[in-house]
């Protein structure tokens, strides 16, 4: 996840639309949520991040003090255990929003995450018309099918998508991991973070289970 410096370049059209902008860097973490539309927690990535995601409220509390970058600490720790009390349920949704590239800031297969698409998500996601699926790895969920969708414009939404249509599967899969590692380093190392927050579904690698009957998905990459 890349450093924030400034304010999020999607910071506007959240609050346009009646969210939340929750930009840790810009001193933006104790934001009351209660009377939103939505939250969104703001982070910039440019390869595996997806634009929007939905997030349950220990993920949208994990997020917050991963946003809030290397120097969270006891602070953001409180504030992300009353976010996760705030959102969701009878509460706002909450979502993950990224500005950046999907598929690598360097490598000329990568697509830019758009203004526009992003905003077609949020404007969907308030009338409902968004069609959400579980992310096999990260524990959030994405956005599969919206009106006036593209089969490219849904790549972008679903980093795994775009990542295999460029033929780099495995390099998607090795990423899978080292994130999940890497960012349970990160909670488990911030000061007075519940465990419940540092150990939300996507957060670090899953235990090891008993092989299942793979789940049944409606969209495969395209």
């Amino acid at each position: 996840m890349a450093v924030q410096t400034g304010e999020h370049p999607f910071a506007r059209a959240v609050r346009h639309r009646g969210g939340v902008a929750l930009d840790p860097p810009a001193g933006s973490v104790e934001t009351p949520v209660e009377s939103a539309a939505f939250a969104a927690v703001l982070v910039r990535g440019d390869d595996i991040l997806p634009p929007v995601a939905r997030l349950d409220p220990l993920l949208a509390a994990a997020w917050l003090v991963l946003a809030a970058g290397p120097a969270a600490g006891a602070r953001e720790a409180a504030v992300a255990s009353g976010l996760a009390t705030r959102v969701g349920g009878d509460g706002p949704p909450a979502y993950l929003v990224t500005a950046g590239r999907v598929g690598g800031s360097a490598d000329p297969r990568s697509q830019p995450i758009e203004p526009g698409l992003v905003a077609r998500v949020l404007d969907a996601a308030a009338e409902g018309a968004v069609d959400w699926e579980d992310d096999p790895d990260f524990g959030y969920e994405l956005p599969m099918d919206l009106p006036g969708l593209e089969v490219a414009e849904r790549r972008v939404l679903v980093p795994r998508f775009l990542y295999a249509r460029t033929d780099r599967v495995y390099d998607y899969a090795a990423m899978v991991p080292a994130r999940q590692r890497e960012r349970a380093a990160r909670l488990a190392a911030v000061p007075g973070l519940g465990a419940a927050i540092a150990r939300a579904p996507g957060i670090g690698l899953p235990e090891r289970r008993p092989p299942a009957r793979p789940a049944r998905r409606r969209y495969l990459p395209s």
